[in-house]
């Protein structure tokens, strides 16, 4: 089926948008952080949310109409202390793990939200080998880093070499088919991002789902959701999300995102007016 063409968010798209969350009884909006919250920097350590945006997202979460969940290839243990929101839901490692305050969801009753994808929890041990030889096989490359986030793992190399890039797609690759002949299962898979390979289980769980799975238990019935991200991973949310507002940072060819901005700092003038607009 051929996608509809991405369309800049221009006046006219913002009128289309003002008119679908006016009539909406509830807004669920989901952003990611890195490259849409947070420009991206060199070292990731660095990722920083600017006051100013803290606030306005702060002023959302606060609605009663309004759920703000970020979602994140970060771990939660990451992306929160970074985010700081308290009233907000964190959806860590593309969503293999969700967390959040006491919600009166529509099957939560009151409890606190934790989520862990039981197969990714599983599979702690083997993905601890997999870095650790990973860590050793790439020493010798000045700039590649190996991040363990206990459910998934980053192998960054924004800091590396550009000539490095392949050798160190090659280690990994490698790695990997190592660990699946000594365990007879392919229980691992590679997501290319920028400038970062992400090393995840094989679940069929990713952040399209943990949208589903968040807005089923913790949503009011009859919201419209929201969707912001920048990177491949987003694009399962994005396909998910046909018939809602979604959109990417930085234009792609090939996104599923009804929308499109330049950068971060026209997310943020977008919650600006989304605010306003509310």
């Amino acid at each position: 089926m051929h996608k509809p063409m991405s369309q800049p968010l221009s006046p006219s798209a913002l009128a289309e948008i003002r008119e679908r969350v006016r009539e909406a009884v509830a807004l669920s909006l989901f952003l990611d952080f890195d490259g849409t919250l947070a420009p991206i920097v060199n070292d990731p350590g660095d990722a920083r949310l600017a006051p100013g945006v803290r606030k306005r997202l702060e002023a959302l979460a606060a609605r009663n109409d309004t759920l703000v969940a970020i979602v994140s290839g970060r771990a939660l243990a990451d992306l929160r202390p970074r985010v700081g929101i308290a009233s907000a839901i964190y959806a860590g490692n593309h969503g293999l793990e969700i967390s959040g305050p006491e919600i009166s969801g529509p099957e939560l009753g009151g409890k606190p939200v934790s989520f862990v994808e039981p197969c990714a929890l599983a599979r702690l041990e083997p993905l601890r080998r997999i870095c650790d030889n990973l860590t050793a096989a790439l020493a010798h490359i000045p700039g590649a880093r190996v991040e363990n986030k206990v459910l998934t793992a980053s192998v960054h190399y924004r800091q590396a070499a550009a000539g490095e890039t392949g050798h160190i797609t090659e280690i990994v690759q490698r790695e990997l088919a190592r660990a699946s002949a000594l365990s007879k299962l392919n229980h691992f898979r590679v997501n290319h991002g920028k400038m970062v390979l992400e090393i995840v289980p094989r679940t069929g769980w990713q952040k399209g789902a943990a949208v589903g799975w968040i807005n089923a238990r913790l949503a009011m019935p009859g919201a419209r959701s929201i969707y912001i991200g920048d990177d491949r991973t987003d694009e399962d949310a994005f396909a998910r999300m046909t018939d809602e507002i979604t959109i990417r940072v930085g234009r792609s060819a090939g996104t599923s995102a009804r929308y499109f901005v330049k950068d971060p700092a026209r997310v943020h003038a977008f919650l600006d007016w989304l605010s306003e607009n509310r």
